[in-house]
Formats: structure tokens, C-alpha cells, sequence
């Protein structure tokens, strides 16, 4: 493939992201700018219906609040956890190591083969970060901090969201009133994962067969020549029904190892690969759908109810899986996420007698945890530095 071939594969992503630039740069007026590219957009929305719920059911509001504080926690501990077993794994086992990149709506998602869709994506994020934001100013009203504006961000041409409380009465609260404001968002997209998965796994249209869909045209899936959207019923010719059973079967054979998958429409031998994430677990390189896992499928495309129910189901999907994955990254602690303002709130309560020293261990964890993220973005940098070197000696064509 070329340079050229995929900027026209593209070119629907690339027209979407310029004209966002263009809109933000002939309305720049009405923007206040905060930074290098970073552009905010303030308005009212919201903020009568954040006033009304936060308000009328003030004590509700507040005691989820504080139960969102105890999950705030919980996914500190565990994002940071995590971020810093996969930062160490590039570290120690770099070869081993998948690290993480940024996933953009209309551009692939890197390791997985699959494109990140560009409307259903902007709509699943648009869900995430109104939920988000507006759960903050919820529980802010709840806690009688006044909240003084909401509206769009834009960093270049990336749209966020956002809501402003009264930073003054947000200091001037207890300690836990802080807390409960900042865990606001990420437990309201903790919340939200929770119930679209429900809502689709409620719906899900499931014979309990599993549904293939290849990772990329490097998997052993894919190098069998098995099709994309086939039912997967045997292995070596033992019955499949469902995706458990599937990877109960699947366990059963080590790396290297042969197998005939069988399906309704014929049957292929695959020769096993490694786990990316353990090397001695077996690999086909699919994802998959069944009676009870969500992953990501593709179905034919037939009648409008056809398409609207698969457009519906993408929705459902995206957001279920990218509100998780947003709500925990807001609690890793770089400064400007809802987990740095905890912690920087938990700093102050336990410094209180001596700010400066509580200030400055808060922005040491904060220059780690930046560290940790520089670490796990080196596998995504060091793909795009090899594909300009590919370029540039021409091991890959312009035109």
C-alpha cells in the first residue's frame, strides 16, 4: 500500500479533522484560548438540569458521590497498577510489549487491525464525555459549589468536553465534598459501561455459536484463509456451541500446535501462535461474539432495520468498552485528570500544616506517572518512526 493510496483511504477522516480546524480557526473569536492549539468554547447548557438534579435530590446525589469516591480509589490503584506492569514490561521485555496509542475515530486502532469508526465514534465519545462532565456538576450543585460554565474544548481538532465549577468554593469545601466532585465523572463512566453492557447483552442476537472477525492479515486466522463473519462449531471435531467453550477447547493446545477449525461452511487448519500478552497461551487472532462476551463483530449490512440495529449495536459496544477504559484513565494521576485532583486533594489533607511539602510530593507521583506514559507510548512512536524511515528509503512507495 501507498502513502497516497492510504490518505485516499482516509481522505473522509482527514476531510472531517481539517474542517473542525477550519470552523475553530473563522470562529476563533468566540473561543477563549487557554494554550498552544487548546481552544474552549463556554456556554450555559447543562447547568439549569445540573442546578435541578443536584438540588432536588441533594442527599442521593451526594451518598453516590461518596460511593464513587471509594471506586475512584479502587481504579487509582488499579490503573496505576497496570500502567506500571505494562511500562515495565517495555522496559524489561520490550519485544513482548504492545505498549498503548492514542484511538482517534476514523483511524485504525494500532495492533488490532481494525478501524476505529469515525461517526459511531464520535457519538460513543460525545455519550462518555457528556456523562462525565455532567456528573461533575451534578454533584458540585449537590455540594453547593457553583458551577460557572460548560461547553466544548478543542485541542487542534480533537473535540472534548467540559464543566467548570467555582474553583474558589471548590477549595473552600471539605475535604471529602472535593473528592466526591473530582470522582464524579470517572464513576459515572464506570456506571455507564455498566449499563450498556446490559443493555446489550439483553438484546445481543445470540444462538450461542461464535462469530469470527480477523485481528489483521498477520494472525493465524487470517493466514488460513478462513473468511471473515463465519460461525465457528468445532475444534478437531469436538462440538463449540458457545464462546466458553470455545476457549475451554482452545486451552487445550500449546503455540505451534495444528488445530481444524470447523465451520458451518467448511473447515481449516490453523497452525497456533503465541499470546502477545502470554506467550504460552495459544493464539488465533480473532475477535469474537457469543452468549456471553461483547467483543466487537462485524454483521452483512441488508434492510434499514438491519443496518440501524448493527449502527445501534456499534454504539452500545463503543461506548461500553471505550467509557471504561476513559473513566480509569482519568483516575491515572498526570496533573490534569480527576485522579490528580485527588490525589492533590489527598496531599493538602494530610499536609495541611505543611502545603508546600504536600504540593511537592503531589507533583513528583505526577512526573512519574508522565514518565510511565512517555514508556508506554514508545512502541506507538517507535511504529511511526519506522514507517517514515520506510519511506524516506523508499521500502514504501509515495504514489
Amino acid at each position: 500500500m501507498t502513502v497516497l493510496s492510504t490518505l485516499l483511504e482516509f481522505s473522509q477522516t482527514i476531510l472531517f479533522y481539517l474542517g473542525i480546524a477550519f470552523l475553530i480557526f473563522i470562529n476563533k473569536k468566540k473561543f477563549d484560548k487557554l494554550g498552544t492549539l487548546m481552544y474552549v468554547y463556554r456556554t450555559k447548557w447543562g447547568l439549569a438540569l445540573m442546578e435541578n438534579w443536584g438540588v432536588k435530590h441533594r442527599k442521593l446525589v451526594k451518598f453516590l458521590g461518596y460511593i464513587g469516591v471509594v471506586f475512584g480509589y479502587g481504579g487509582f490503584f488499579v490503573i496505576t497498577y497496570w500502567l506500571g506492569q505494562e511500562a515495565f514490561k517495555i522496559i524489561i521485555q520490550s519485544p513482548m510489549a504492545q505498549g498503548a496509542s492514542p484511538v482517534l475515530p476514523g483511524l485504525p486502532v494500532p495492533g488490532l487491525g481494525i478501524t476505529f469508526p469515525l461517526v459511531v465514534g464520535w457519538i460513543s465519545l460525545f455519550i462518555i464525555m457528556v456523562v462525565h462532565e455532567f456528573s461533575h456538576g451534578v454533584v458540585a450543585r449537590a455540594h453547593g459549589i457553583k458551577v460557572k460554565s460548560s461547553g466544548l474544548a478543542f485541542f487542534g481538532p480533537i473535540l472534548g468536553a467540559f464543566v467548570e465549577p467555582d474553583d474558589k468554593e471548590l477549595k473552600s469545601k471539605p475535604y471529602k465534598s472535593q473528592l466526591a466532585v473530582f470522582a464524579a465523572g470517572p464513576f459515572s463512566n464506570i456506571i455507564l459501561w455498566g449499563v450498556f453492557s446490559l443493555i446489550f447483552l439483553s438484546i445481543y442476537p445470540s444462538n450461542g455459536v461464535a462469530v469470527v472477525v480477523m485481528q489483521n492479515d498477520t494472525m493465524p486466522a487470517y493466514l488460513s484463509d478462513m473468511p471473515q463473519n463465519v460461525t465457528i462449531n468445532a475444534i478437531n471435531g469436538v462440538d463449540v456451541l458457545t464462546v466458553k467453550k470455545l476457549g475451554k477447547e482452545l486451552d487445550k493446545y500449546k503455540p505451534g500446535e495444528t488445530i481444524n477449525v470447523g465451520t458451518t461452511e467448511n473447515s481449516y487448519p490453523i497452525t497456533l501462535a503465541s499470546n502477545p500478552d502470554d506467550p504460552n497461551d495459544s493464539y488465533i487472532g480473532i475477535w469474537l461474539r457469543g452468549e456471553d462476551r461483547n467483543f466487537i463483530y462485524d454483521v452483512e449490512k441488508g434492510s434499514f432495520s438491519d443496518k440501524l440495529v448493527d449502527f445501534i449495536t456499534k454504539i452500545l459496544i463503543w461506548t461500553s468498552l471505550l467509557s471504561l477504559s476513559i473513566g480509569l484513565m482519568n483516575l491515572f494521576p498526570i496533573f490534569i485528570t480527576d485522579g490528580a485532583q485527588m490525589l492533590r486533594a489527598n496531599m493538602e489533607y494530610l499536609f495541611k500544616d505543611d502545603k508546600k511539602k504536600g504540593q511537592k510530593i503531589w507533583a513528583n507521583i505526577n512526573k512519574v506517572a508522565v514518565v510511565l506514559l512517555i514508556i508506554l507510548l514508545i512502541p506507538f512512536f517507535t511504529g511511526i518512526f519506522k514507517v517514515l524511515f520506510s519511506i524516506i528509503t523508499g521500502q514504501i512507495s509515495l504514489f
